[in-house]
């Protein structure tokens, strides 16, 4: 395998699991306005502000409503879950580029699961926030930078998925 190549995986590798790692830790999933207070909630808590003021009030996310705590849980395990899977495929990635017994394409499975597993929790947060918009009628709401995150964490962890068994294919 040509050296380049060897970089060029063992970087995109690490960009992914770091791009995951911000979305799931990353607050800004969604965010409210409203006339006077602007919400922005993430997977682990919702703050609130008002206008420009320095108020503002952040909180553990608790919701009693079942379906938002189902969804909600199911996102952070999914987040978490790819988050795992992304740093054994970096790690499998690493060592078959420095140990020629471990293939590319183990690691590039690894990595499929693990972007199985990222766009399920955007696509279970996606129906989520989805459901927030019939509540929530004539209010803006919005995507936030975490969730665009978890989407382009997915698809560069499908990315080392292809680059791993190309690399396989013609190493």
């Amino acid at each position: 395998m040509a050296e380049t190549k060897k970089v060029v995986y063992i970087f995109t590798s690490f960009t992914a699991l770091t791009i995951l790692i911000i979305a799931c830790i990353g607050w800004p999933w969604m965010e409210v306005e409203f006339p006077v207070v602007t919400v922005k909630g993430g997977l682990w808590e919702i703050c609130a502000s008002q206008g420009n003021s320095t108020w503002s009030d952040c909180s553990r996310l608790h919701l009693s409503d079942g379906r938002f705590a189902s969804k909600f849980k199911g996102t952070k395990a999914c987040s978490i879950i790819s988050i795992i899977i992304a740093f054994i495929g970096t790690i499998l990635a690493h060592l078959s580029v420095t140990d020629h017994k471990i293939s590319p394409a183990i690691s590039g499975m690894v990595f499929l699961l693990a972007a199985v597993f990222a766009v399920a929790a955007a696509c279970v947060y996606q129906s989520f926030f989805q459901s927030w918009e019939d509540v929530l009628n004539g209010v803006k709401v919005s995507v936030g930078w975490a969730f665009v995150m978890q989407w382009i964490g997915a698809v560069c962890v499908l990315f080392n998925a292809v680059y791993g068994c190309v690399l396989y294919r013609f190493a």
